[in-house]
């Protein structure tokens, strides 16, 4: 997974963070459970990876901070999620449009994957 980024925007000017820990450590997790055939594990991790990745951007990149984030998210009366998508989209749409609109359309694609792979396992528990 680590070469299939779905935008293409440079992150190398990424800080090490927390969040960008959390978001390879999850990635990997993802690549792991994959080669075991653990399908819906890799939505999880694969979606939580692509969430903490777009939190460290939204802080670190953009300089945003929790009190930002929990302000945006009262007055947007989006949820935290969906919140940090939509402003890394605007913020990637100013250097690379093509890349905003992958990441505006596919992370709600792994986030329905993700609930849907949650729906199926507690119906065969």
């Amino acid at each position: 997974m680590k070469n299939n980024s779905i935008f293409a925007v440079n992150l190398d000017c990424m800080q090490r963070s927390y969040l960008k820990n959390k978001s390879e450590f999850l990635e990997a997790s993802a690549d792991l459970l994959h080669n075991k055939n653990l399908y819906p594990g890799v939505a999880h991790a694969a979606y939580y990876s692509c969430f903490q990745l777009m939190k460290n951007i939204y802080m670190f990149v953009m300089g945003k901070s929790e009190q930002d984030l929990d302000s945006g998210v009262i007055q947007s009366s989006l949820g935290v999620h969906e919140f940090i998508l939509k402003e890394v989209a605007s913020f990637i749409q100013v250097k690379d449009s093509e890349a905003s609109r992958l990441l505006r359309n596919k992370i709600p694609q792994l986030k329905k994957y993700r609930v849907k792979q949650i729906v199926l396992r507690r119906e065969y528990l």
